[in-house]
């Protein structure tokens, strides 16, 4: 290296600042949508990789971040369900709304998923349960 050129590298406060839009952004998208666990877990990962690998750092890696959280938030028709349930794993059918008796013994027989009266048109079709 010449004694002219300076290589300069970014302070970690430069990498904050320049990631922060993405926190932002993020923290957004996940306030207006429903927990789902793998677009979260892929989120995470993402802000892992974002600190840990320089070559990331890039101004295209957040967009991209947000453009496949969003994609899996709203079009992923499984999900992993965090409630443990007896038995093995298995796959059953999400049912959402309002539950009445008659559907908390049909989802009894059926091995179906009450997931709640709070409907926002982007869950999941069948969840993976423990």
């Amino acid at each position: 290296m010449l004694a002219d050129e300076v290589q300069l590298r970014p302070t970690p406060g430069v990498w904050l600042a320049r990631g922060l839009w993405l926190v932002v952004a993020l923290a957004v998208a996940v306030l207006f949508t429903s927990y789902r666990t793998i677009p979260d877990l892929f989120v995470v990962i993402a802000i892992i990789v974002w600190f840990r690998v320089p070559r990331f750092r890039r101004a295209w890696f957040p967009g991209v971040v947000l453009v496949v959280f969003v994609a899996l938030e709203l079009l992923l028709p499984f999900d992993v369900s965090m409630l443990n349930r007896p038995g093995g794993p298995s796959i059953r059918t999400l049912q959402m709304g309002m539950p009445s008796p008659a559907l908390d013994a049909r989802a009894e027989a059926d091995g179906i998923e009450l997931g709640g009266c709070v409907v926002r048109g982007n869950e999941p079709r069948w969840i993976l349960v423990w």
